[in-house]
């Protein structure tokens, strides 16, 4: 079984044939459903579902946060997504991702609230928005593994 991942994991358990042997000899593996995960429910899965389905796959925890539909952004929702390893192949690390979401959340929230008020920044329209990145730096700090299988 894998951990949930964001970018592959549907809302129940599902198999992945894999027609390449493992070391143990088995084939294949299931991957972990979102659903399944403490404080992530059905409706937010679907509506994260949604977007992914209809923009690809996410690129950062940042992409995820300005692409998904408010509702999944809830912060228990989201720490336990952290904590349950779904960012992990984003190449973020669990701690310190733990250390910065809340932030990450607020500020995503904020602009597109400023966006639907059609409340325009400095650099916005001047396609200088790249030079002037207000992302948070995540902390590459990782748990030890026994604290992440706690999780």
């Amino acid at each position: 079984m894998t951990v949930p991942d964001i970018n592959h994991a549907r809302s129940g358990f599902e198999p992945r044939p894999d027609l390449t042997e493992r070391q143990d000899g088995r084939r294949g593996q299931i991957a972990f459903g979102l659903s399944a995960v403490r404080n992530v429910g059905e409706g937010l899965v679907g509506l994260l579902l949604e977007e992914r389905d209809a923009n690809g796959p996410f690129t950062d925890f940042f992409d995820f946060c300005e692409r998904v539909d408010t509702q999944v952004l809830n912060k228990r929702t989201v720490e336990s997504l952290v904590k349950a390893g779904a960012f992990d192949s984003l190449g973020h690390t669990r701690q310190g991702l733990l250390h910065v979401f809340e932030q990450v959340i607020d500020r995503s929230v904020a602009r597109r609230r400023e966006r639907d008020m059609g409340v325009m920044t400095l650099f916005g329209d001047a396609g200088i928005v790249d030079v002037f990145d207000e992302r948070l730096a995540i902390p590459d700090v990782e748990f030890d593994k026994r604290r992440r299988l706690a999780f």
